[in-house]
């Protein structure tokens, strides 16, 4: 029996991970943010500066952006989960549980995040739609996107509830 034990012992031993690996990795994660930066600046810029709840940004950027934005941030938010396994592997020296739990609550709400972002296609293009049309088209796809809004919103609240219980882990 005691070789058996010793034998799970060794295989439950965490690898030492190299600095260089370490390196890499936040290189990627540096790239990801990067992106991820770029993503929200063609979905949310606006040159004439039309930050207004009258008149909101979406309406008035062209579709490619709407694509381009949704795609990009959506491929480069899952790739931050690098930078954060990075941290918390670095944190873990000094309390290991305590970094292990925190790295998969800020994976997750990264996912639930990725999908949020995702979802904010759709209602970005019902929105401009609902914008150009008149009537009951126009009626129809504001009850659309205020349906779509409700299904979203829980997405972002789960996300920011992730986002506040890392930091809050962090910073005590």
């Amino acid at each position: 029996m005691d070789s058996s034990i010793s034998v799970s012992k060794a295989v439950l031993q965490p690898m030492p991970i190299s600095r260089k690996f370490l390196l890499w990795i936040s290189v990627i994660s540096i790239f990801a943010a990067v992106g991820c930066v770029a993503a929200d600046l063609i979905l949310q810029y606006d040159p004439q500066g039309n930050y207004s709840l009258t008149t909101p940004a979406p309406l008035t950027i062209a579709l490619w952006r709407v694509f381009v934005g949704s795609f990009l941030g959506v491929f480069c938010i899952p790739l931050e989960i690098a930078g954060y396994w990075v941290v918390c592997t670095i944190l873990a020296a000094s309390s290991p549980r305590l970094f292990r739990i925190l790295f998969w609550i800020i994976s997750y709400a990264i996912v639930i995040g990725t999908v949020f972002h995702g979802s904010f296609l759709a209602l970005i293009l019902v929105e401009q739609a609902a914008h150009n049309a008149t009537g009951v088209t126009q009626a129809t796809l504001l009850h659309l996107q205020n349906t779509l809004i409700a299904f979203i919103l829980p997405l972002g609240v789960f996300f920011e509830i992730c986002y506040f219980v890392m930091w809050g882990i962090v910073v005590v």
